[in-house]
């Protein structure tokens, strides 16, 4: 029985240690993926949006393109487009404009601060490796230490050669998943600072309905 009790005391060390250095590997991948992205100047991407819901059977795709230089941000898709010029953010959909203040409801002030949401708020385990068309995609799974969240666990994608990001997939507890797939990225590009401007002009207040939540 000594023995036995032995065996498992060594066991449950060695469990640990590796527990440990996964969780260091994690913790470095993602972290060479924030500082790789935070150092381009600027970044275009196209990505698609997905949402499964396989027990009510509800399936949804949406595509869009992000493009972000600093702090500031625009996200086109065809449902809605977002604008944040530094100061404030105007969501454009259909025919009404609505301004606001940085963050919006979900607390999200920037399509990169997913890059940094990992450095609070969740313990880190290594994942699965996936070879996709020739790349080496590393997975790392963000579980949440607040057990009041309504996700089950977030599982970040990342390019392993280029450390960039390559997919970012939300589980939530009643099992919908919703996927956001990077599927081209360009950097350095000297985008326009008109790009990320609200031009009124574009929006007359005779065609669109404003709501001004900053007032």
């Amino acid at each position: 029985m000594k023995k036995i009790g032995f065996i498992v005391l060594v066991i449950a060390f060695v469990t640990n240690g590796v527990f440990a250095q996964n969780k260091q590997k994690a913790q470095e991948l993602l972290d060479k993926v924030s500082e790789n992205t935070s150092s381009y100047i600027d970044m275009e991407i196209d990505f698609t949006y997905s949402m499964d819901n396989n027990a009510e059977d509800v399936h949804q795709n949406r595509s869009g393109s992000v493009f972000v230089k600093k702090e500031k941000f625009r996200i086109e898709m065809d449902i809605a487009n977002i604008i944040f010029d530094g100061s404030k953010r105007f969501t454009i959909v259909e025919d009404e404009v609505t301004i606001s203040d940085a963050e919006d409801e979900s607390g999200i002030s920037s399509p990169t601060q997913i890059l940094d949401m990992y450095k609070e708020g969740y313990s880190l385990k290594w994942d699965i490796l996936q070879k996709v068309q020739g790349k080496n995609i590393q997975y790392v799974r963000l579980i949440p230490i607040d057990s009041e969240s309504e996700y089950k666990y977030i599982l970040v994608g990342c390019d392993t050669k280029k450390n960039d990001l390559y997919n970012v997939i939300y589980t939530d507890k009643q099992g919908t998943q919703y996927k956001l797939q990077i599927d081209k990225m360009v950097s350095n590009q000297d985008l326009p600072e008109t790009l990320f401007g609200f031009d009124k002009s574009k929006y007359p207040e005779t065609e669109y309905l404003y709501n001004d939540l900053t007032e």
